[in-house]
């Protein structure tokens, strides 16, 4: 509901759901993808950290959605070693989340930008992009537009991308209302 622009419902929906404690899944992964809508980035690492280290079996109907969660939010904050240790053990095991290799490029264009490589941080965005579009992933695909607008040096091109971003997202709001 958060990603239809209903973020009002995803409250009201979000207090009739608990966490388990003693087996965490798919309701924590969750918590913390609306923590990190929410912009709460650090809460979302926190909690898809702690769901990713518990150790969940993968199963169809819960597979592992707090990976890319996790993924996004040490990029959006910056934390490449984190990222890196997190990489390391995502590849070692069946993860079975299609966008994951989205989240994965994305978060490394972010990297890429921080450290001055505009031209890695464009090649890793747009395979980001194009992978989150072939989804079908309206608010991914919003938010990589407006990360890869933040980080583009040319005005025009960033320009593009924020407009891009925001027709999307106004396309949501008429579809949830």
């Amino acid at each position: 509901m958060e990603r239809l622009g209903r973020p009002d419902a995803a409250a009201i929906a979000s207090e009739s759901i608990f966490p388990n404690a003693d087996e965490p899944g798919l309701v924590e992964a969750w918590m913390a993808e609306r923590a990190l809508l929410a912009g709460d980035v650090d809460a979302a690492r926190e909690i898809a950290a702690r769901l990713a280290a518990f150790g969940r079996g993968s199963t169809v109907e819960e597979p592992f959605y707090e990976i890319p969660v996790l993924v996004d939010a040490l990029g959006v904050l910056g934390r490449w070693d984190d990222l890196d240790a997190a990489l390391a053990g995502i590849r070692s095991r069946p993860v079975n989340v299609v966008w994951l290799d989205a989240a994965i490029d994305r978060a490394q264009g972010m990297r890429r930008a921080e450290a001055g490589d505009v031209d890695g941080a464009r090649a890793a965005m747009g395979r980001a992009l194009e992978r989150y579009r072939r989804l079908g992933m309206p608010h991914e695909i919003a938010t990589t537009l407006e990360r890869m607008g933040a980080v583009e040096p040319d005005a025009e091109a960033s320009e593009a991308c924020r407009q891009e971003a925001a027709a999307i997202r106004a396309a949501m709001i008429g579809i949830a209302s």
